[in-house]
């Protein structure tokens, strides 16, 4: 039986749950979720903290940010390698373009 006096244990904060799971997402969703689980991560970072142990998740939320900046990076890289290069997506065997 539990006493009344022990303590709760941390519960996890849906600011970092929702981070992660927005970044994990986000590859499939062309990085467009990723813009929003930088933000939300951040926040659950910041809340985590400020909750003096009342809420756990500061992995999720670092797990978060670092997914969904490493997605935008690829993204706006590919972006800018499909502009710069466009033999890159044109159809090689569609035939004379004249």
């Amino acid at each position: 039986m539990a006493h009344s006096d022990s303590p709760e244990a941390p519960r996890l904060s849906e600011l970092a749950q929702s981070a992660l799971l927005l970044a994990i997402v986000s590859p499939l969703l062309a990085g467009l979720s990723a813009l929003v689980a930088l933000p939300v991560g951040v926040a659950g970072l910041v809340e985590v903290r400020r909750s003096r142990g009342r809420l756990r998740g500061t992995g999720h939320a670092i797990a978060a940010i670092i997914i969904s900046v490493m997605v935008l990076i690829v993204t706006i890289g590919g972006a800018l390698y499909l502009i710069n290069n466009p033999v890159a997506w044109q159809c090689i065997d569609c035939g004379p373009t004249q």
